[in-house]
């Protein structure tokens, strides 16, 4: 493009009117005679006004040759104001419904010109009534002489609130003074009369003295009556609590004997939801003489019927629970076998395989100065020093993954770099057996 054409002026499109401005303006359009002038009628003109009151209501004087009241527009315009979502049908109904009300019209009040003001009398009603029409010179001289009366009040009452703030402050003052002079009078007269008469000062302390004897007698003869009273009530209470004691120590004695035959007859019952140390034991004892886990459930309910011991069936351990304890048994060698290895300086790991009908077992072995444990007995996939190799690493992570299960503040890496130092030496078979195999 040429710099010598001009670039054109950018207009924006004239955006479309609103709902309520489009159905004014669809509807309202036309200002009728006063008789029929709806709500929607005042309104599309406070619309095209660009919203101004005072725009809105010269316009409807000059259309409809009538005064309209400013508290009545703007008495619609809040109405107006509060539809803030039209596009609802129920907030739209109530605004055509406010559009086609009848708006009220004041008529207007005829105005006195300069003949009338000369020829007619003077006004003899109050100056508030006759603002709307023309004041004469006697309405003049009564509102200054009201102005002149309303500013005499003020100042009388301001000077009466200056005179209280300033009185207010001295008045309990002088107050206070007057009393303490009153009171320094009174003393010195009560000390002349007791230095003029003195029999009666003696009188008077007698009489307070065999009162004062009076009232401790009283009080002492109060106070044993008091000891005597508290007592009984000790004594008795004393009683009740002899007898509450001997009722809670036979009650006790019952409950122990209680408890002792309840652990007599069910030595194997359930500890809440954890099944106790002697079902625990009895249940290993059957693992590891190789009974099977579906027979052991019945074995045992068995036994305590020999034994004399009631057993529900919620105490006994059924088969599932029986494989989770064979875990257990599992987990607490793994954690013996851990620890050996952790305590002890050098240990020697030895590994031996053997394969029957077809499965390759391989068998992990720490031997230290006093122990010889199991660490692993395992299925290989095969007999080559890889597969030896990743079951003994393998083996030795899982020993280093439970002691730190067992004890949280340990470190992975740290146990399983001093269970790795501490083997010291390692034993096998040879390779041609090996190969054999």
């Amino acid at each position: 493009m040429s710099s010598s054409k001009k670039k054109k002026n950018f207009r924006q499109p004239p955006h479309k009117p609103g709902i309520s401005a489009g159905y004014l303006a669809s509807n309202f359009s036309e200002t009728p005679a006063t008789s029929s002038l709806k709500n929607g009628h005042v309104l599309f003109l406070y619309v095209t006004t660009d919203r101004d009151i005072k725009a809105t209501e010269s316009k409807l004087r000059t259309l409809t040759n009538e005064y309209v009241n400013d508290y009545a527009i703007k008495k619609l315009i809040k109405c107006f104001l509060k539809f803030k979502k039209l596009t609802d049908a129920k907030e739209f109904a109530n605004f055509e419904k406010l559009c086609n009300v009848d708006f009220e019209v004041v008529p207007v009040t005829p105005r006195l010109n300069v003949v009338q003001k000369l020829t007619d009398s003077p006004c003899t009603s109050s100056p508030v009534k006759t603002r709307k029409t023309a004041a004469c010179g006697n309405c003049k001289i009564l509102r200054r002489n009201l102005q002149n009366c309303i500013r005499e009040k003020h100042a009388i009452r301001n000077k009466q609130s200056e005179r209280r703030k300033r009185t207010d402050g001295n008045v309990p003052k002088r107050l206070n003074e007057r009393l303490r002079r009153k009171n320094k009078i009174i003393s010195k007269l009560k000390i002349k009369i007791k230095a003029q008469f003195p029999d009666q000062t003696i009188c008077k302390d007698l009489k307070n003295a065999k009162r004062r004897e009076k009232y401790q007698k009283e009080k002492a003869s109060n106070a044993e009556n008091d000891k005597k009273r508290v007592t009984k009530e000790a004594a008795s209470q004393v009683r009740e609590i002899e007898t509450d004691f001997q009722d809670q120590l036979l009650q006790r004695e019952e409950e122990l004997a209680d408890a002792h035959s309840s652990t007599k007859n069910n030595e194997f019952s359930k500890d809440g939801k954890a099944y106790n140390l002697k079902m625990r034991i009895m249940v290993y004892e059957c693992l590891t003489s190789n009974v099977p886990t579906a027979i052991i459930p019945g074995l045992i309910q068995s036994f305590a019927k020999r034994f004399g011991s009631d057993l529900e069936s919620k105490d006994i351990p059924v088969r599932s629970t029986v494989e989770n304890m064979v875990i257990e048994l599992g987990l607490i060698s793994d954690l013996q076998v851990a620890q050996l290895i952790y305590n002890a300086e050098n240990v020697t790991l030895g590994f031996d395989a053997t394969t029957q009908e077809g499965i390759h077992v391989n068998s992990i072995h720490i031997t230290s100065k006093d122990d010889c444990l199991v660490v692993a007995l395992d299925q290989l996939p095969g007999g080559t020093a890889d597969d030896y190799a990743t079951h003994i690493i393998e083996s030795v992570e899982h020993l280093a993954r439970v002691m730190c299960d067992f004890k949280p503040d340990n470190d992975y890496h740290e146990v399983k770099e001093k269970l790795v130092s501490h083997i010291s030496s390692t034993m096998t078979d040879r390779a041609a057996a090996n190969h054999a195999e």
